[in-house]
């Protein structure tokens, strides 16, 4: 039998019901309030304790400062503070600089150099392989005399130097001298930086150094898989002392030479913040197969270097070769500020295809070589050709 309530009695539940709902909500709601107001407290009286110090080194220290070097003093402070070696405060010139290299390219025309007394000139030390001087045909040893119409002395050469930086779409005339001859070459800033370098070595293997990981890595690499000669069956990869790059150009790498994850949660890596929120990348179609792989690594591959040699691993494509990694697997993200500064912090721990981590423990070798170079060899390559050669 159904049994009827009354109109005042349904309403009286409704009421309580509601009220209910209303206490709860204001309870979880004072609770969120009151640690905002704790939380804002601490930061007022935080920033009145920065605001006091600032006031005190004002006016009383006996030196020269600026706005400038206060407000990047207290920035790289900040940064520095949470003992993060991986995270870090870059000025709006090297923040430009950071973003650029991140996505491979670089400022300016690619040189270093020193100012040679003897000559009076900027003198040439060295040219990055692929830069614009490199590909106008200045070389290591060369006498720059004459930048952009005006001529390089003592005084004006660390100004002059300057103009030798600058981003793409702008160029810088150059005057050179090379045994007593001099040269006018008009040489355009940025360019697209090489991170992949390759060569044959023995045999029928190829050796292939990455630099870093960087937004035109994958692109370099797979126009060296593209021209591998038919005769070769070996390839070495060399990460010694990588870590720079991000791991979504990383695994933009991988995707060229692994098949597609199927283990575990099937992604090449998973970044895990710290409120264990993941993030997968996943593997394409595309491989490299009927190629024996070696990958050489050592106590400075890091982050992005142990993530390329540990999947390549848990592939089961490649040994390790060389000397126990870094293990370091903290992802960065860049954050721009309002006055085009920058941090680069860590905000999450990437985990690779199968293995558990690489975090504080690196990874063991397969075969443990330690480095020694002579006129004729690498220890560690030669390493790598033997195995390479006997299976």
């Amino acid at each position: 039998m159904n049994k009827k309530i009354s109109l005042g009695v349904a309403v009286a539940i409704v009421i309580a019901f509601v009220t209910a709902t209303f206490a709860i909500t204001m309870s979880v709601s004072q609770r969120i309030y009151n640690r905002l107001i704790s939380n804002l407290q601490e930061r007022v009286a935080s920033y009145a304790l920065i605001d006091e110090l600032d006031s005190v080194v004002r006016e009383n220290y006996y030196g020269n400062g600026s706005d400038i070097s206060y407000n990047e003093g207290m920035l790289e402070g900040y940064i520095d503070s949470l003992n993060d070696s991986s995270s870090y405060y870059l000025s709006p010139s090297a923040y430009a600089t950071y973003q650029a290299s991140m996505k491979g390219e670089i400022n300016g025309i690619g040189i270093n150099s020193t100012f040679d007394f003897n000559s009076g000139y900027i003198k040439v030390t060295s040219v990055l392989e692929g830069s614009t001087a490199y590909n106008a045909g200045i070389k290591e040893g060369d006498l720059i005399s004459v930048i952009d119409g005006e001529a390089v002395t003592q005084d004006n050469y660390l100004e002059l130097t300057k103009n030798l930086n600058g981003n793409k779409l702008t160029s810088v005339k150059i005057t050179y001298v090379r045994n007593n001859t001099a040269k006018t070459v008009s040489v355009m800033m940025g360019y697209s930086a090489k991170s992949v370098y390759s060569k044959k070595v023995a045999g029928n293997t190829v050796y292939i150094r990455i630099d870093g990981f960087y937004g035109n890595t994958a692109q370099q690499l797979n126009e060296v898989i593209e021209t591998l000669p038919e005769d070769v069956d070996s390839i070495i990869f060399d990460v010694r002392g990588v870590k720079e790059g991000s791991i979504q150009y990383t695994c933009d790498v991988l995707k060229l030479l692994v098949p597609i994850a199927t283990e575990g949660s099937g992604a090449l890596a998973t970044e895990i913040d710290k409120n264990g929120k993941e993030t997968y990348y996943s593997s394409s179609s595309q491989s490299i197969s009927g190629y024996k792989l070696a990958v050489l690594t050592n106590a400075a591959t890091e982050c992005c270097g142990e993530l390329f040699a540990c999947d390549l691993r848990d592939f089961g494509m490649a040994v390790l070769i060389g000397t126990k990694t870094a293990g370091n697997a903290n992802v960065q993200k860049a954050f721009s500020l309002s006055d085009g500064s920058g941090i680069v912090l860590t905000v999450a721990k990437v985990k690779p295809y199968i293995t558990e981590t690489f975090e504080k423990v690196g990874l063991e070798p397969d075969i443990t070589v330690e480095y020694a170079e002579t006129e004729e060899a690498d220890t560690q390559i030669e390493k790598a050709l033997e195995y390479l050669s006997a299976n």
